[in-house]
């Protein structure tokens, strides 16, 4: 049995996030601080200089004003909880997060920071924003049941990693796989600018989405009807430079 903080970047209320606290409650400690609305596309961003509103909603429940890396900081760092924490899981989110998603997702970032506080942390993301409540609920029986697989993972390396799980929506899965790619994303978004009064207003349009289609990655393995597992380096790391005789120029 373990005390695991959950969060997200949908807001407390989401039913995601809802479904897998009722399902890790069945076997664990569950503490519940997310935020108190959408925040979706939050990436790591943290709140500095300004206070923020923490409201508890129920038994082990709390909203918070804040982004998900400052709900999960809340949880680690501060007097809220009675326990400490062994375990994060961030979502489920409504909708993906894969390949190059991971940069501007507030459900990732949220596991991200676990990992960089050294605690086991995963990330849970459905792939259809669509989805119902079934779906949700298949996804979170096989993280539950797979719980000591993913913190058994996440010791693989020396580098503080995190764990990111896709799925699609559908009502059985062929199975578990290790992705070995991240797709890469390209997105069409645009931004309209339009007048507001005496001043103009930007306004995020959504445009179409593309993914690369390497064999194994976790876009082809979601389309295929599996979990995609990945391993995601918390830590920065540089990529190993091909010639080690490149030579520069210092003035």
């Amino acid at each position: 049995m373990m005390n695991i903080l959950v969060t997200n970047d949908d807001g407390y209320q989401a039913d995601g996030l809802k479904v897998l606290v009722k399902e890790l409650s069945k076997q664990h400690t569950v503490y519940v601080i997310a935020p108190d609305g959408n925040r979706s596309g939050a990436s790591h961003s943290i709140t500095m200089y300004r206070d923020h509103i923490i409201k508890k909603i129920e038994e082990n429940v709390w909203s918070y004003t804040g982004n998900p890396v400052d709900c999960v900081i809340v949880g680690l760092k501060s007097n809220l909880l009675s326990e400490p924490i062994d375990l994060i899981v961030s979502g489920i989110n409504h909708g993906a997060n894969m390949g190059t998603d991971i940069i501007y997702s507030g459900t990732a970032s949220a596991a991200r920071e676990g990992a960089l506080h050294n605690i086991p942390s995963i990330a849970v993301s459905l792939d259809k924003d669509n989805a119902v409540s079934k779906d949700f609920e298949l996804l979170s029986q096989n993280v539950v049941a797979n719980i000591d697989t993913f913190i058994e993972l996440t010791k693989k390396t020396k580098n503080r990693c995190f764990i990111n799980v896709n799925a699609p929506s559908c009502p059985t899965y062929k199975g578990i796989k290790i992705a070995s790619y991240l797709n890469c994303r390209g997105y069409s978004d645009f931004i309209q600018i339009e007048k507001h009064g005496e001043d103009m207003k930007a306004v995020f349009m959504p445009g179409d989405l593309t993914s690369s289609t390497e064999l194994d990655s976790d876009y082809m393995l979601t389309q295929q009807g599996y979990i995609s597992v990945a391993l995601v380096n918390a830590d920065p790391s540089a990529i190993q430079l091909v010639d080690g005789d490149t030579v520069f120029i210092v003035k």
